[in-house]
């Protein structure tokens, strides 16, 4: 362990190659840059990812950050913690005995020079083009979970398989439509697609059709559909607005659950024998009431109130000494 440790001080946190001398600390600036460049979550974990960037990779992230351009650089995230055959020290060990190549070697590589040559009219992907595209996309719903699809496929979702994202088939937060193609993506997903991509070499993932920077737009027949989504419950089939209503969709089923497991264990422990909620849940005078038994009664006295129309109720209460 203490050799991977070791061997976490040769490599850089971007690249994953030689250091060098000039090397620089992740401080929170740098870190924000970086998720800003990259557009992703910069995580670290001690012990597994590497403290310092080099000098190479410091430039390029603060240059595209400044010039508010996408970088061919890419950020290296395949980090594992320590193992017998373990990738960190594998890739520190080819530094030191030299079968990897440095960056002054691949400089001067003719390999590097022609696909330089060749690429350098070509026009990339940039921030502020994303940022430009971002401005007028709105946000469906802030759901920090993401909604469950088998709660979705009903009889009153007849077009959910439009609603859904083509990458990661789930209901897109911030959803973008393809003009020529009319396929829908969550935007995220179709900026990580897109990235570090020439813009003449950019095709939709779904059907491989040429994108330009005018077909990213918001279908307002897309969002239509995305706030008709609706979530019906299997017990009381009680009907809730999927975007709007998910989380008061998650509360009602699990009163409703808790309902079903009180009703059907009064139904049965009546027909065997006569059993008190006490025999039941194995509770006494001295127990804790269980959590789910004091929400499921609250639910029935709740229904029983609005079905009278009363503000009180006269409950028969038998066996108090038990």
């Amino acid at each position: 362990m203490e050799l991977h440790y070791e061997n976490l001080n040769y490599l850089c946190r971007t690249c994953a190659k030689w250091i060098g001398k000039r090397q620089y600390s992740l401080t929170n600036n740098l870190k924000t840059i970086i998720e800003q460049v990259f557009l992703v979550k910069f995580e670290e974990i001690e012990n597994i990812h590497p403290k310092n960037i080099c000098h190479k990779c410091y430039c390029t992230i603060n240059n595209a950050n400044k010039r508010r351009t996408t970088t061919s650089l890419s950020l290296y995230t395949n980090w594992q913690p320590h193992s017998i055959n373990c990738a960190t020290c594998q890739m520190a060990e080819n530094v030191r005995h030299g079968t990897v190549f440095t960056r002054s070697l691949l400089k001067k590589s003719k390999l590097i020079k022609k696909i330089y040559i060749s690429c350098k009219y070509k026009k990339c992907w940039t921030i502020a083009m994303f940022n430009s595209i971002k401005e007028n996309i709105l946000p469906i719903h802030n759901l920090n979970i993401g909604i469950d699809i088998s709660e979705l496929q009903n009889e009153l979702n007849p077009f959910l398989e439009l609603c859904l994202c083509c990458k990661c088939n789930k209901i897109p937060q911030m959803p973008v439509t393809l003009k020529s193609c009319e396929h829908l993506f969550c935007f995220l997903c179709l900026v990580e697609e897109m990235k570090n991509k020439y813009i003449d070499e950019t095709f939709c993932p779904k059907c491989n059709k040429k994108i330009y920077i005018d077909d990213m737009v918001t279908s307002k027949k897309t969002n239509s559909l995305l706030q008709m989504l609706t979530l019906v419950c299997n017990l009381c089939k009680q009907k809730f607005n999927a975007l709007k209503e998910y989380e008061i969709f998650k509360t009602h089923k699990s009163l409703c659950h808790n309902e079903l497991l009180l009703s059907t264990s009064l139904l049965t422990s009546s027909s065997n024998s006569k059993k008190s909620i006490n025999d039941i849940f194995e509770i006494n005078k001295d127990s804790d009431i269980p959590q789910e038994l004091e929400e499921a009664a609250l639910h029935i006295i709740k229904q029983k109130m609005a079905k009278s129309g009363q503000k009180k109720l006269n409950l028969k209460v038998e066996d108090l000494d038990q």
